[in-house]
């Protein structure tokens, strides 16, 4: 399905009339009988500072969906992840044109250009969209980058000046109230980009930010980030044993006992203890432990890695404990793009 959205996105152009889309595979029947809003994609070449971000150009994937309204503010929306594309949430979430499992979908009565001109941003550059190959990059003295490193500081200047270029290639909307909105680790993301803001001058302001289920360290509470950091490095090490933690975790209504669900049973899964020289017996009732045999250790030893196996890939790689912030994203064929959130 990802095909479709490459044939009807990917037109590298450098007018925004270039970058009208006038039909996507399996939604043709709604643009013959007009979609009541324009639909634009392409691509914008962004000019960032080498000194603060590492790299001196980029070139950003965008789609924007009008609004149907008038009046209608510009709403950014941020895919999160880290690494996330913003084209996936506009294809599976709040956009109007669907890709779903049983194929194409129209939901124009939902789709959130309903309130807002919708644009998405495949920044920062690197990002991915379902594993997929991203389509942003960036570039050091005019070679393209097979990876994109960021920090959450250096993703917020990068953001700024893509806005910058966006407002540039259609200044219609430079008078239209905007809004920073996302998901996941926008949480880090959105608020990152509004300080920058704040803190710079630019030709635009931010008018308000909306967050859903946002990556957050609260002063008064725990920390959603560092919860959120386990579960997924265990998940992408243990992608079967992810399952079996979803499922018997959907049944729990409690939030806290969710967590500690998904997150234990992946635990237990993929992090077996090394072999000791002494087996611990549990509530014996006495200070001294019987060492083991050969012939016993040499079993658990076998049986954890059977056990690792099973459930990983990488069945010798240690356990790592993520730190709150620390991410990776796995790399992709081409782009891939690392975070290391600080």
């Amino acid at each position: 399905m990802w095909r479709l959205l490459t044939a009807a996105t990917l037109v590298a152009a450098s007018t925004k009339e270039d970058d009208r889309v006038t039909s996507i595979p399996g939604f043709e029947e709604q643009f013959q009988q007009g979609l009541g809003f324009e639909v634009y994609s392409g691509y914008l070449d962004v000019t960032v500072p080498k000194a603060s971000t590492g790299y001196d150009a980029l070139q950003i994937h965008y789609e924007l969906h009008t609004c149907r309204a008038d009046d209608c503010p510009l709403a950014l929306w941020h895919q999160g992840g880290p690494g996330g594309s913003a084209v996936f949430g506009a294809w599976t979430e709040m956009g109007p044109f669907q890709l779903m499992a049983q194929g194409p979908v129209y939901d124009g009565a939902n789709a959130w250009n309903q309130a807002a001109h919708m644009l998405y941003l495949e920044s920062p550059a690197g990002s991915t969209i379902a594993d997929h190959t991203g389509y942003s990059t960036c570039s050091i003295d005019g070679t393209v980058q097979d990876a994109c490193k960021w920090t959450d500081v250096t993703q917020a200047v990068t953001y700024a000046h893509t806005i910058e270029a966006f407002l540039a290639k259609f200044p219609e909307y430079q008078g239209a109230p905007l809004y920073l909105t996302g998901e996941s680790y926008a949480g880090q993301y959105v608020p990152n980009i509004a300080y920058h803001v704040l803190q710079s001058s630019y030709s635009f302001t931010i008018t308000g930010l909306a967050v859903g289920n946002g990556c957050a360290n609260t002063p008064s509470g725990p920390s959603t980030c560092m919860w959120w950091s386990a579960r997924e490095t265990l998940s992408t090490r243990c992608p079967a044993q992810a399952g079996v933690a979803r499922r018997q975790a959907s049944s729990v209504m409690d939030r806290t006992q969710k967590k500690m669900i998904l997150t234990s049973i992946m635990a237990r899964a993929c992090c077996p203890r090394s072999c000791t020289r002494r087996s611990r017996h549990r509530a014996t009732g006495t200070k001294s432990r019987p060492r083991a045999t050969k012939t016993t250790i040499a079993s658990r030893c076998r049986w954890r890695r059977r056990r690792a196996t099973r459930c990983s890939s990488r069945p010798r790689t240690p356990c790592v404990r993520p730190r709150p912030g620390a991410f990776y994203a796995a790399p992709t064929p081409s782009t891939r793009l690392t975070i290391d959130a600080t």
